[in-house]
């Protein structure tokens, strides 16, 4: 059973195993004289970092927790997040992350250890609504059964199989 949350010494051990790593790929890059690559890797880590601020400033952090943190507690799966935010957010947070938990743990039971796994998130947040997409794909044994019907949020369910989870949760701002 995966922890639903991090203690906050975890939580930095794995940001601070992270950042190291990163600057590990940087001077490995450097050392190789792979200025290219040194300078695209550069340029990716930016943008990640990027996308994790615009997600702390969203103003949800239950849902920024769970974004933030889900691939250290899912370490089967690599994710990636991107993320546009133009204003901050009120919407059932905790009912969205219950819900994406609960895909992914189901999913995490699964998943055939020999095949790569992979979590794609984007998350949205405009004056007038709020979307988080989430692609996963890799191999597990059967579809995930998953419903679209809620009282807080829409569901769009473009895939479910046992290669690729494929959806969007759209939230009204305002609806807690």
């Amino acid at each position: 059973m995966k922890p639903n949350k991090l203690t906050v010494p975890e939580a930095l051990r794995l940001a601070n195993h992270d950042f190291l790593n990163r600057l590990q790929m940087i001077m490995m890059y450097n050392e190789l004289g792979k200025q290219e690559q040194c300078q695209a890797y550069i340029a990716k880590t930016v943008n990640e970092m990027q996308a994790v601020s615009a997600v702390n400033r969203a103003g949800t952090p239950v849902l920024a927790e769970w974004l933030l943190t889900v691939g250290w507690r899912y370490n089967e799966f690599a994710v990636a997040l991107t993320s546009t935010v133009t204003g901050t957010a009120t919407v059932a947070e905790s009912a969205v992350v219950a819900y994406v938990e609960a895909c992914i743990a189901a999913i995490a039971k699964q998943v055939d250890v020999y095949c790569e796994q992979y979590i794609t998130l984007d998350y949205t947040v405009e004056p007038a609504h709020v979307a988080l997409a989430m692609r996963v794909t890799g191999q597990w044994q059967t579809p995930i059964q998953l419903t679209e019907k809620n009282e807080r949020f829409t569901v769009n369910i473009k895939a479910s199989t046992t290669t690729v989870l494929d959806l969007c949760i759209t939230a009204k701002q305002g609806v807690k």
